[in-house]
């Protein structure tokens, strides 16, 4: 077996780390008080205004308490206003204030800026097979039915 640093998955995610610092950095240059996973969570919010906290939970990839931490400091910092739903006082009304919607429109341009600084270099074909190929490892893991020794298994020819 492989050592751990010599897999495509240690590469993938020490290369998605590398690449969370620097968006990190450049952010809070604009505005200190925020973080990539709360910008994340912003564009959400905008995008989706509807979405319950277990929606937003799966568009960002976060657990519950990290999305409802997250909300307390967008709250905190005055980008969204919380209010319980009258209909269903288990959930929350969250709307984005003024102020979050002027941050989230000048972010917008640094994480273009980010992307397309991380990208520099790469061909659209080369993108197109790098999502490809991280697709189809989703896809192969998304089912357990799709296990290799499965595969394997299905394969053989029968004895007689």
């Amino acid at each position: 077996m492989k050592a751990p640093k010599d897999t495509i998955f240690y590469l993938i995610e020490a290369t998605i780390k590398k690449y969370r610092r620097f968006a990190q950095a450049k952010l809070q240059e604009l505005h200190p008080t925020i973080t990539i996973d709360q910008g994340l969570l912003l564009n959400q919010l905008i995008n989706y205004p509807d979405a319950t906290q277990k929606e937003l939970s799966e568009l960002i990839f976060k657990d519950m308490a990290s999305i409802s931490r997250m909300l307390a400091a967008l709250e905190k910092n005055g980008f969204i206003v919380r209010q319980i739903n009258a209909e269903n006082r288990r959930r929350f009304i969250i709307e984005v204030t003024e102020k979050g919607k002027t941050v989230y429109e000048e972010l917008k341009p640094q994480v273009l800026k980010n992307r397309a600084q991380a990208l520099d270099g790469l061909s659209k074909e080369e993108i197109h097979l790098v999502s490809q190929v991280l697709q189809k490892i989703g896809k192969n893991i998304s089912s357990p039915t799709n296990s290799v020794n499965e595969e394997k298994e299905s394969t053989k020819t029968p004895k007689r």
